[in-house]
């Protein structure tokens, strides 16, 4: 679908639609499946001292070691059920109202998220994003214990390198920031999109993007978790796979 002539809106999903780390949630939901899958995360635990060195690629790819050995339609329904379970429950519905609010208006929605492309793209249908862009990982018939992103992780810059791939093969020439556009986000990481677009909406944002984008709005919906610690409290639960499926 090409992009109509409104405008643009593009939405991080990780902790900006939604208030957790998608990956943690879905590893948790995967533990709760295929408890036994949990020896899996030796491997990436392994590799966490050199995250520095190795880097946020590597580490994602070494953190989908839980799916090692199922098949590409086990993983399907896998997903397929995890995005069905948690759609719309656990999303922010002032963000969503905001994404409703410029469907309305015919701008072209884009969402566009580091996590996996295997749940993120069910995400952006649900939504009824126009395009939906996570990070993709190659084809398998059953998955390795080190999966490849064959464009990378889609993250930081990687987004709009994305979306300037997408926009060239569309034959549109359009110019950053973006025509009538506006980035949705909760991450610094965002800075390069919120560059691209004319404004910026954040949602729980660090002192370090509101200082990126003063003049930003900015949301703070209420979110399961009081604090810092809170958070990081849920987040080991569901690495462990102990945090509860409602």
């Amino acid at each position: 679908m090409m992009p109509s002539n409104k405008g643009y809106a593009l939405f991080d999903l990780d902790q900006t639609l939604v208030p957790w780390d998608m990956q943690l949630l879905f590893a948790n939901w995967v533990f709760h499946k295929y408890p036994w899958r949990r020896i899996y995360l030796i491997f990436f635990f392994t590799l966490l001292p050199l995250f520095k060195l190795l880097g946020a690629e590597i580490m994602k790819r070494a953190f989908l070691c839980i799916l090692h050995g199922l098949s590409a339609r086990e993983v399907e329904s896998l997903t397929q059920d995890f995005v069905d379970h948690y759609y719309p429950d656990i999303f922010y519905p002032e963000i969503v109202e905001k994404m409703r609010a410029h469907q309305e208006r015919g701008d072209f929605v884009i969402l566009t998220s580091a996590s996996p492309s295997l749940y993120v793209q069910k995400i952006g249908h649900k939504l009824g994003a126009n395009l939906t862009f996570g990070t993709d990982l190659n084809p398998y018939e059953f998955y390795p214990l080190f999966p490849q992103f064959p464009i990378g992780n889609n993250k930081g810059h990687q987004k709009i390198l994305t979306l300037k791939w997408w926009l060239y093969l569309q034959d549109k020439d359009e110019q950053f920031p973006l025509p009538s556009s506006t980035a949705y986000t909760d991450s610094s990481a965002d800075i390069p999109l919120i560059d691209a677009c004319q404004d910026a909406v954040l949602v729980h944002p660090s002192e370090r993007l509101q200082n990126h984008a003063p003049e930003a709005t900015v949301f703070t919906p209420e979110r399961p978790f009081s604090d810092k610690k809170g958070q990081i409290k849920i987040a080991v639960t569901m690495l462990a796979g102990l945090y509860p499926i409602r």
